[in-house]
C-alpha cells in the first residue's frame, strides 16, 4: 500500500509538470496574441499584472530540466537561456564566418582532387578523399557549405596522419605536393569572425532571453505621497 502512495504522488507530481507546462504555452499564446498581463491575473491566481509576469516567470522556470537538488527560479531558468542563446550565436558566427570562404575551401578541394593520383592513401585516407568527392558538388544550403572545410580537414588530416606513420612523403608529384599544402594552410588558417554588431543596450533592447518568451514586465505602480502641509 506504501508503494501505491508513492506511485501516485509521482504520477501526480508528472500531472503538475505536463498542466504547468500548458499553462505556459496558453500564457505565451496569449501574449504573443497581445493580452495584457492584467487579464491573466484571475487564470493564474494572482491579484495584480506584476503578480501574473512573475507567476508566468516561475512557470518558465519549472521547464529547465535540472539535477537533483537544484533549486529552479526564474533566475536559473533565464542563466539557462542566456547560456543556450550565447552558445546559438557563437554557432551563427562560426558558421558565417565559415560561409565567407565557401569559395576559397571548394577551390582547394577541387585542387586536392584533381591531384588524387599524386597523393600517397591508404585505404582509410582513400575514404576520405572519395568523402570530399561526394559533398564537394553537393553543397546547397548555408550549413552544409559552412561545413565543407570539416571534411577537406579530416581529409588532409589523415593523408599528413600516414605520411607520419610510415614516414613516407604525402604526396609523389609536384602538382600535388602545392595542392596538399594549399588545402594544409586553409585549414590550418582560422575563420575570420564578422564585424561586431552594437551590444543589445546600445540598441535599445534590454530584455533577457528569458523575459522575451513571456513579454515585458507590466509597469510597477508609483505609489503617491501626500504633499506637504496638506492633510489626509
Amino acid at each position: 500500500m506504501g508503494e501505491s502512495a508513492v506511485l501516485r504522488v509521482l504520477l501526480w507530481r508528472h500531472v503538475m509538470e505536463q498542466g504547468e507546462s500548458f499553462q505556459l504555452r496558453a500564457v505565451e499564446h496569449g501574449r504573443g496574441a497581445g493580452v495584457e498581463w492584467s487579464g491573466f491575473c484571475e487564470a493564474l491566481g494572482v491579484e495584480s499584472p506584476q503578480g501574473a509576469y512573475q507567476r508566468a516567470r516561475r512557470l518558465k522556470a519549472t521547464q529547465v530540466r535540472t539535477w537533483p537538488g537544484e533549486r529552479r527560479s526564474p533566475e536559473f531558468a533565464r542563466d539557462h537561456e542566456e547560456r543556450l542563446a550565447q552558445e546559438e550565436r557563437e554557432r551563427r558566427t562560426r558558421q558565417a564566418a565559415e560561409l565567407r570562404r565557401f569559395e576559397e575551401v571548394r577551390q582547394a578541394c577541387w585542387l586536392l582532387l584533381e591531384q588524387r593520383d599524386g597523393l600517397v592513401l591508404d585505404a582509410a585516407a582513400n575514404e576520405w578523399v572519395s568523402e570530399l568527392a561526394d559533398v564537394v558538388a553537393d553543397r546547397r544550403t548555408p550549413a552544409e557549405q559552412a561545413s565543407l572545410i570539416v571534411y577537406l580537414r579530416q581529409t588532409v588530416d589523415e593523408i599528413h596522419q600516414l605520411a607520419r606513420r610510415t614516414n613516407r612523403p604525402s604526396s609523389t608529384t609536384p602538382a600535388a605536393r602545392r595542392a596538399l599544402e594549399q588545402a594544409t594552410d586553409l585549414v590550418q588558417k582560422p575563420a575570420l569572425p564578422s564585424p561586431r554588431r552594437p551590444a543589445a543596450s546600445q540598441r535599445g533592447n534590454h530584455l533577457s532571453a528569458a523575459d522575451s518568451h513571456v513579454g515585458k514586465p507590466p509597469p510597477a505602480r508609483r505609489r503617491r505621497t501626500p504633499r506637504r502641509g496638506t492633510s489626509r
